[in-house]
């Protein structure tokens, strides 16, 4: 997994992440405080990117490739377009990890 720093908003930056379907409908003033909290990753194919029993604080937004969610060695779903969010119940229930969660291709 490659990460980036803390992104800085900016202009450009805004855009995009407007075009992105789950955050179409924020604010820019919203955007910018998440943009504060967020980082880029990249992940190769079956990377782990969440594990199943962990606790970990982050939200997942995919910007590109497809990530496949694995509970109790079961596959239950796929996900594969720009904005689908992943591991938001480990954060909304303040609970460990339901799933784990890999990517399928090269993923960011």
């Amino acid at each position: 997994m490659r990460e980036s720093e803390y992104l800085i908003p900016d202009g450009d930056l805004l855009k995009r992440l407007k075009k992105v379907p789950n955050l179409s409908t924020f604010d820019a003033q919203d955007l910018q405080v998440l943009i504060r909290y967020s980082k880029i990753r990249q992940y190769h194919p079956d990377e782990r990117i969440i594990k199943e029993g962990k606790r970990d604080p982050w939200l997942f937004f995919i910007l590109s490739g497809k990530v496949k969610i694995v509970k109790k060695r079961n596959e239950v779903a796929v996900l594969d377009q720009m904005g689908d969010i992943f591991g938001e119940m480990g954060i909304i229930e303040d609970s460990v990890r339901s799933a784990s969660v890999y990517a399928v291709d090269d993923t960011v």
